[in-house]
C-alpha cells in the first residue's frame, strides 16, 4: 500500500505542476512585449504604518497603526488625507464586499464604512461569520444579482451561481470539474484513511492522536525512533497531500460592464454570461500555461483591463491582456519590490504596500504606470 500510495502522489504532483506542453509554451512567449512604467510614491506618513489599504471609484483609504492606535484615513485624488477617523478597536484590515462596500475588519466583526458629509462614519456592524458563510463566497455584482463561486469535493469542483438582488431567486451560472483528479484524489484519501486506522491500531489512539496534524510533529515521543519515523513519514505525505493536492483550483469570476467573466483554466476557456445567465460567447485562453505564471489575475474596474500575473525571482510582472483574452498586450514588471503582499490594479496604476529600504521603520503606498 506504501508504494501504491507513493506513485499516486508523485502522480499528482507531476499532473498539478506540468501545466502545459512545450509547444504551447513557446506559442505564449512569442507574444512578448516589455513596458517600464515610473515607480513613485502615492503616500506616505511620517508617523504612522500603513497597515493596509483600499482603492476604489469612492477614494483612496490607508488604515495606519502607530503604538497601539490606529487610524483610517481618506485620500484626495493628490493622495493626500482629506478625512481622518481615530479608531478605538483593534482592526485586522480593511475588506471590501462583492457590492464595493467597505469595511473594517476585527476578529468577530465587519464594520462597514461610508463617507457622509465629509465624515468617514461606520454605518453598520455584523458579526464575521458574515463574512465566513456569505461574503467569501460572493465575487462580485451585476445590476440585477449577486454572483457567487464556492469549491466543492476536495476544491475539484467550482459552481458559479447568482442570486437575484430583487427577487432573491438563485440562478445556476457554470461548473467547472476535474473528474480525473477527484477520482485520484478520493482514492488517495481512502489509502489516508486506511493508514490512519492502521497507526492508530498499532502505536495507540493517545500517541497517533496528538501526531494528527504536522504542526505537532514536534510532540512526537522521540525515546521511540522507529515509532517516530513511521508517524513523521505518514505525516509528511498527508501534509503535501493536503497542501498540493487538494488546493482550489484558480478559475475567478469578475463582472465588467454588467457581462459575468468565468475564467476557466481547467478547460482553457474564458466564458462569458449575461446577467441573466445565458452563455454569451467563450474564448480559448493560453496564458495561464507559461511556467512563471503566478495564479493571478486582476481587473482594472476604471478601465475594464484584465492584467495576468508572472512571477519571476519575486518580482510581479502584470501582463495587460487583449479584449478577446487569448494573447498579452504588454508587460509591465513592478521594479525593485519582489514580493509586495497586496496590488491593487486600478485607473492604469498597480497600487501595492512596501517599505523602500530594508531598515525604515515605515512602509509606504507606491504606484506604479502599467
Amino acid at each position: 500500500m506504501r508504494s501504491s500510495l507513493t506513485i499516486l502522489l508523485v502522480f499528482i504532483a507531476t499532473t498539478l505542476f506540468s501545466q502545459s506542453d512545450s509547444l504551447r509554451e513557446q506559442k505564449f512567449q512569442d507574444v512578448f512585449i516589455y513596458a517600464s512604467g515610473k515607480k513613485e510614491i502615492a503616500y506616505k506618513n511620517s508617523r504612522y504604518y500603513i497597515t493596509d489599504f483600499h482603492i476604489d471609484n469612492s477614494g483612496t483609504y490607508v488604515l495606519l497603526k502607530r503604538f497601539g492606535e490606529y487610524f483610517l484615513y481618506s485620500l484626495d485624488f493628490m493622495m493626500e488625507p482629506e478625512i481622518e477617523m481615530p479608531i478605538n478597536f483593534h482592526p485586522k484590515g480593511l475588506f471590501a464586499d462583492c457590492m464595493g462596500r467597505l469595511h473594517i475588519m476585527t476578529k468577530d466583526s465587519l464594520l462597514m464604512v461610508k463617507k457622509i458629509d465629509n465624515e468617514l462614519k461606520i454605518t453598520e456592524r455584523e458579526s464575521i461569520d458574515k463574512y465566513t458563510y456569505y461574503y467569501k463566497d460572493c465575487k462580485a455584482s451585476t445590476s440585477e444579482a449577486l454572483v457567487f463561486q464556492s469549491d466543492r469535493n476536495y476544491s475539484q469542483v467550482t459552481e458559479y451561481y447568482q442570486i437575484g438582488k430583487f427577487n432573491k431567486m438563485t440562478s445556476e451560472l457554470y461548473r467547472i470539474a476535474d473528474s480525473t483528479n477527484l477520482k485520484s484524489i478520493k482514492d488517495t484519501q481512502g489509502e489516508f484513511d486506511q493508514e490512519n486506522d492502521r497507526l492508530a491500531r498499532k502505536y495507540g489512539q493517545d500517541q497517533f492522536k496528538g501526531a494528527r496534524y504536522y504542526e505537532d510533529q514536534e510532540r512526537l515521543n522521540t525515546s521511540n525512533q522507529s515509532t517516530s519515523q513511521e508517524i513523521r513519514s505518514y505525516l509528511d505525505r498527508k501534509q503535501f497531500f493536503l497542501n498540493v493536492a487538494i488546493r482550489p483550483k484558480y478559475n475567478p469570476v469578475f463582472v465588467k460592464n454588467d457581462t459575468i467573466f468565468i475564467f476557466d483554466h481547467l478547460n482553457d476557456e474564458r466564458v462569458q454570461i449575461d446577467k441573466r445567465a445565458s452563455i454569451l460567447d467563450k474564448d480559448t485562453i493560453q496564458y495561464h500555461y507559461d511556467n512563471k505564471w503566478k495564479g493571478e489575475l486582476h481587473l482594472d474596474k476604471e478601465r475594464d483591463r484584465f492584467y495576468s500575473v508572472r512571477e519571476i525571482h519575486g518580482a510581479q510582472i502584470f501582463c495587460l491582456l487583449s479584449d478577446d483574452g487569448k494573447k498579452i498586450v504588454k508587460e509591465s514588471k513592478i521594479t525593485r519590490h519582489p514580493y509586495p503582499e497586496k496590488v491593487i490594479v486600478y485607473n492604469g496604476y498597480a497600487y501595492y504596500v512596501y517599505r523602500q529600504h530594508y531598515d525604515d521603520n515605515l512602509n509606504k503606498l507606491f504606484r506604479q504606470k502599467l
